[in-house]
């Protein structure tokens, strides 16, 4: 199933997260100013 469907799973799940191929997060640095991380896992394991 996971080679036609793409899954988003919101955890803060340390064992989730290390299953996953990416991750992506949003942080708020200043009031009012959200910003999104990303990382992808498999570029970084290369």
């Amino acid at each position: 199933m996971s080679s036609d469907t793409q899954f988003i799973v919101i955890t803060h799940s340390k064992r989730t997260m290390e299953a996953a191929e990416a991750l992506y997060g949003v942080t708020m640095e200043e009031a009012g100013c959200s910003r999104l991380v990303s990382v992808n896992i498999a570029e970084m394991e290369a």
